[in-house]
């Protein structure tokens, strides 16, 4: 009730006691980057699988030095310690003050995050490619980067998309076609939905693209104290020479990889976007006359809207199709 915090710091922050019988964190600058980025991605409609997918390409570590996990993403957008809160369970029942520390992000961004998480799930898209295949040109994977194929079984009577590349195989599970289009279709509604409350296309711009370059920049800094301390270490002998290269090794690989990232960013640039009003026409356009378009028709439509829809999937049905699918769709729309 003081403010105090105890236990383990979260991702974040480190242990403070600045005085005698006060116990409090410090904020951790290159991890406190991290989660403004992981809280700015869930606020610019990415899920959990999405942030965690993306943190791992980009080369930063978790807490443990691992990779990061959806659970781990929800349970950081879920913590007030964030927006400088201290929140305690006893006998079941959650308590909530306000903690001495600092906050890494804003009240009404972590309220805002609350909101959506309770009454406003994201439709996530992505879809397929070829000829029938209208999604040819348009569906690509998340994991690989190659389009998404598409078969008939004559067998079922079914038509399924799915990634062909030898790296993807029990990673990358196949879809019918059918839920692929319901999940595009929604995702073109939910962006009506949101595109009014956008003014201009560049809004639509800033909201898409969230700067990652702090977080990066933050890690590649932490990685290369972590070697500086390696050559500490050899020198006053509690690393041998062995011990020293492999350690060596994985940390300048780690380097490399941050560093590519930056590049990658420096060099890509934010295509032109469509103005909003032009792009809502086209979106009504395309969900009236989606469905008894020729195959051709379709691809037309889509390549009027969207650059690329990136699929994900993880998880076939059961048997008995109770589970749930967790096929996931990230559009980029013209």
């Amino acid at each position: 009730k003081n403010g105090n915090h105890i236990g383990i710091p979260p991702y974040g922050y480190k242990r403070s006691q600045p005085a005698p019988k006060v116990h409090t964190l410090e904020i951790v600058p290159e991890e406190a980057e991290i989660i403004k980025l992981i809280y700015k991605l869930y606020l610019n409609c990415h899920g959990a699988k999405y942030i965690s997918a993306e943190l791992n390409r980009m080369g930063i570590t978790s807490a443990k030095g691992g990779e990061w996990k959806e659970t781990t993403i929800r349970h950081i957008l879920k913590n007030p310690v964030y927006c400088g809160k201290i929140c305690w369970t006893y006998k079941k029942q959650p308590f909530i003050c306000q903690g001495k520390h600092q906050p890494i992000i804003p009240e009404d961004m972590f309220n805002s995050v609350q909101d959506k998480m309770k009454n406003n799930p994201i439709a996530q898209v992505r879809s397929d490619d070829e000829f029938q295949n209208y999604y040819h040109g348009v569906l690509y994977c998340k994991m690989c980067g190659h389009q998404i194929k598409r078969r008939f079984s004559a067998k079922t009577g079914e038509t399924r998309v799915f990634c062909v590349q030898k790296q993807c195989q029990h990673k990358v599970v196949s879809s019918l076609i059918e839920e692929v289009d319901i999940a595009v279709m929604s995702a073109f509604r939910y962006r009506i939905e949101k595109i009014g409350e956008l003014s201009v296309s560049s809004q639509i711009k800033k909201e898409v693209s969230p700067d990652q370059r702090k977080p990066i920049e933050a890690e590649l800094q932490k990685a290369k104290k972590q070697k500086d301390k390696l050559y500490d270490l050899l020198e006053q002998g509690i690393y041998d020479a062995n011990t020293f290269l492999e350690r060596s090794k994985i940390i300048g690989e780690k380097i490399k990889t941050l560093e590519n990232t930056l590049a990658e960013i420096e060099s890509h640039t934010e295509p032109e976007r469509l103005p909003v009003k032009e792009l809502q026409v086209r979106l009504q356009y395309v969900l009236n006359n989606f469905e008894k378009a020729t195959p051709e028709e379709k691809n037309i439509m889509l390549k009027s809207v969207v650059r690329k829809i990136y699929y994900s999937k993880s998880q076939g049905r059961t048997k008995n199709k109770s589970s749930l699918s967790d096929l996931l769709l990230e559009v980029d729309f013209l």
